[in-house]
């Protein structure tokens, strides 16, 4: 078919929706973009394809029930559209993540009671100060989640699922701007850990299993009202703290100092 027969079998097939489109035809709208929240009761008179060909006037008044109709029709399909494009985008997020550690991301996401809906960069601590990520992760080549970003105070979340010590390779946790009192116990699980975000949150205490993070070298605690530190805090080997020390006992401040070694 030369350029010519093309172009104008393409005409005339849009000019054929245009036609049934202006008698109120819904499908035919569908297809060419329009929305029918738009169209008037009454569709315009004589439209001209894009070969310069007046239609047969379409002209009609159509029964403002079945307009109704058709616009619920048509809002009803939009939404199950979008509704199956969040699905294919979910699956297509989770297929990114190792097996095992999907349930672990289910977890969190009936906490907060919203979906993960991004795989994106994580840098919490990279400059003391730098980034907020809600609801997003970063995986290895293994597909082994490395980076977990959990800061919004839209979240609010105030505790974490035991699983997040599932997560053995995870080297980047932000936990900022929510309303955590306390960590879980099986956070001394996260072995890998090099960075942790836990500022403007309520907590007041760790786990004595923090002392396990050996690998742990920057941690935010700023803005929280956090006064006393377990004993192991001594065990750790950090670069960077950030903590009210104003706030702290003596013992605490010297196992500030321990960790910092």
């Amino acid at each position: 078919m030369s350029k010519r027969n093309e172009f104008e079998e393409k005409a005339l097939e849009r000019a054929k929706l245009e036609r049934a489109a202006y008698s109120g035809n819904y499908e035919a709208m569908r297809k060419l973009g329009w929305d029918p929240n738009l169209m008037n009761d009454k569709t315009a008179a004589k439209p001209i394809n894009s070969l310069g060909i007046a239609l047969k006037s379409t002209t009609e008044v159509v029964d403002p029930k079945i307009r109704a109709e058709r616009i619920a029709a048509y809002k009803a399909e939009k939404k199950e559209q979008e509704e199956k494009e969040r699905k294919e985008r979910r699956a297509e997020l989770l297929s990114q993540v190792v097996e095992s550690e999907v349930p672990i991301l289910e977890a969190l996401e009936s906490e907060i009671g919203q979906q993960f809906s991004q795989q994106t960069s994580i840098g919490i601590l990279s400059n003391h100060r730098q980034g907020n990520t809600k609801m997003g992760f970063t995986v290895d080549s293994e597909k082994h989640i490395t980076g977990l970003g959990l800061s919004d105070h839209y979240n609010q979340l105030r505790t974490l699922p035991e699983s997040i010590g599932q997560l053995n390779r995870l080297e980047i946790l932000g936990l900022q701007q929510n309303n955590f009192e306390t960590l879980p116990e099986s956070i001394g699980n996260l072995l890998s850990l090099r960075e942790l975000d836990l500022r403007f949150n309520h907590i007041s205490t760790l786990p004595e299993s923090i002392g396990n993070l050996l690998s742990l070298r920057k941690l935010d605690l700023d803005n929280c009202p956090i006064k006393i530190l377990p004993e192991s805090f001594g065990n750790l080997k950090l670069e960077w703290i950030g903590i009210n020390k104003k706030l702290l006992d003596k013992k605490s401040k010297r196992l500030i100092k321990q960790a910092k070694k």
